[in-house]
């Protein structure tokens, strides 16, 4: 009985958190779940991982020519196809930044062997020029449709960073600080002009 209750109530937490965090995220906090009924929040754990950040050339202008209801649709399908590539390489989406994407490969369950976070930056790289190719035909069929096309910029970087629980106990995120976030975001805004 007890083991069919915890089993449940599982269940019913991996739905909630589903809803908005990424599978991996949403088991982390369940194996850490003592710590979150303790305190609240995840305490913050130092782990090398590699950040991957993209971003849209020209979308504010984009954003100024559809209506809102189209605009919608047309980010909501890039972000579906850019979310499907970091899952097929084993990274997690840390959030949405309106066109622009924050992933994180090695996280949340940390690599600590230098074989494995290789492994998490080739698969970074790998996403990224994934995402490219994806983008290709996603414009390719806007394109048929009227839509607008568009660039993507990318920024990768494997550093030290620290996750855990970001924010207060009614509002909180999975979160990702560090120098090494600061310095994958940006070389994705670097030489913008050149794209």
């Amino acid at each position: 009985y007890n083991a069919q209750q915890a089993q449940r109530q599982q269940q019913m937490m991996m739905k909630l958190l589903g809803q908005s965090t990424s599978p991996e995220i949403a088991e982390t906090l369940w194996q850490r779940r003592s710590e979150l009924l303790e305190d609240g929040k995840l305490t913050g754990q130092k782990i090398t991982a590699t950040l991957l950040f993209t971003d849209l050339k020209g979308f504010s202008t984009i954003s100024e020519q559809l209506s809102p209801e189209r605009l919608l649709g047309w980010l909501n399908e890039y972000l579906e196809a850019m979310t499907q590539s970091v899952q097929a390489y084993h990274g997690v989406i840390n959030k949405f930044t309106g066109d622009g994407v924050m992933a994180v490969f090695g996280a949340p369950i940390a690599h600590e062997d230098q074989v494995a976070i290789a492994r998490d930056t080739q698969n970074a790289v790998a996403c990224a020029l994934d995402m490219g190719e994806r983008l290709e035909r996603l414009n390719q069929q806007w394109a048929k449709a009227g839509l607008p096309e568009v660039k993507m910029r990318a920024g990768i970087y494997t550093g030290s960073v620290v996750v855990g629980s970001l924010g207060s106990k009614t509002r909180l995120e999975y979160g990702v600080i560090g120098d090494g976030v600061n310095t994958a975001s940006r070389l994705e805004s670097l030489d913008k002009q050149r794209q």
